[in-house]
């Protein structure tokens, strides 16, 4: 989970056809029932039948799995396009020596391999069969299920990241002389430092298109509403339509103003924690991310109000129909 640790990840993770935080293995349904015989005590298939030759692959078709067997691989699922595949590469290839040594040893100390060999995969099995899912990782069934499991679900990156420095870590790292404690803490607080800075920007563009664009043409399509409420009013003798709409723009545009403010207030807090860059990530992830939200949610609201020649961006009707 550190290794595909980032804010835009955390936004992506769970939601938009990616995967959710937890980790899980989806093997699909042939492959399981082999490992259900060996975790039973079953005979160990013989040499190059671990699969049998119909074996039709049937696991591609759950893209909700963040680590799934695909014939003839897994694939890892959690990276974004951000990410580099570098730390995940190293990550998995340190776990897969790990074991691979652990097996190793014990089948070199073995009278005889092959008992030896099928007790280690009975024990592996049964001690980490909980990883294995093959269902709708979406589901908040699952989410349940694998709290019930012991399963870490870890959904931000600041959640993440102190895997990567804690003492198995370290010990793991270390041992196969891949990354030192040193290393291992350059690598977290360079996360850090990409996470807070990443958040820092965004929500600085997204002030910016607030400040200088959005309110500005919500304003002048307010005044140009109330412009016109004055003389159908006299005309018709009641409040106009004009006049209603410019009340309830006002309303939204107090909406995003006030969120707008909320925002940047706690972006200052944030630049007073220098350099304390755990709290001030703290403090972005907790406060200022839900305050982005809001923000988000107030200009939404007016773009759904502004007519198409006023508002000062491409709608979500151009962005997903026309382009």
């Amino acid at each position: 989970r550190f290794a595909a640790a980032g804010y835009a990840n955390d936004l992506r993770l769970g939601a938009h056809e990616a995967p959710p935080s937890i980790i899980s293995i989806c093997l699909g349904a042939p492959l399981l029932s082999v490992l259900d015989a060996l975790e039973n005590g079953g005979a160990l298939p013989a040499e190059g039948s671990l699969l049998p030759r119909s074996f039709s692959d049937d696991t591609d078709r759950n893209r909700t799995s963040p680590f799934a067997f695909n014939g003839n691989r897994f694939e890892f699922r959690m990276l974004p396009s951000s990410v580099s595949i570098s730390m995940t590469n190293v990550v998995l290839g340190t776990i897969l020596a790990e074991m691979a040594d652990e097996i190793a040893t014990a089948l070199e100390a073995a009278p005889d391999r092959e008992e030896t060999l099928r007790d280690i995969l009975s024990n592996l099995l049964r001690e980490h069969k909980r990883i294995i899912f093959n269902g709708n990782n979406y589901s908040d069934e699952w989410r349940a299920e694998a709290a019930g499991r012991g399963l870490p679900c870890r959904p931000t990156t600041l959640d993440a990241l102190p895997a990567i420095n804690a003492p198995e870590s370290v010990k793991l790292f270390d041992r196969y002389g891949v990354l030192t404690r040193d290393e291992l803490d350059a690598r977290f607080e360079i996360k850090l430092e990409q996470y807070v800075h990443a958040m820092y920007l965004e929500a600085s563009v997204m002030l910016e298109m607030v400040d200088r664009e959005i309110l500005p043409a919500c304003l002048r399509y307010q005044g140009e509403l109330a412009a016109l409420a004055e003389p159908v009013r006299r005309v018709i003798g009641r409040e106009s339509v004009q006049e209603r709409l410019a009340r309830e723009l006002g309303g939204l545009i107090d909406d995003a103003k006030t969120a707008f403010e909320q925002v940047s207030s706690i972006m200052t807090q944030g630049k007073h924690l220098l350099p304390d860059r755990p709290s001030r990530a703290l403090l972005f992830r907790d406060s200022l991310l839900p305050a982005m939200e809001a923000l988000r949610a107030a200009c939404d609201a007016l773009e759904r109000r502004m007519p198409r020649g006023s508002w000062p961006f491409p709608t979500y009707n151009e962005l997903l129909f026309n382009i």
